[in-house]
């Protein structure tokens, strides 16, 4: 597997979420291939960007 990419426990774990967290939520924004989800990093680390500037306002 490349290494951007990362399992719904990876991402889960690299985020400091549950699981069932990401699996409810729309973003940060993942993609099937076959029938698992995946994250790319770059996305993560964007989606903590976003968050961390929301609580900054």
């Amino acid at each position: 597997m490349r290494e951007d990419l990362m399992t719904i426990s990876q991402a889960a774990e690299y985020l400091g979420v549950s699981e069932s967290y990401l699996y409810r939520r729309v973003d940060p924004p993942k993609f099937k291939l076959g029938r698992r989800n995946f994250y790319k990093q770059e996305a993560l680390d964007a989606y903590i960007d976003a968050k961390a500037r929301m609580a900054a306002k």
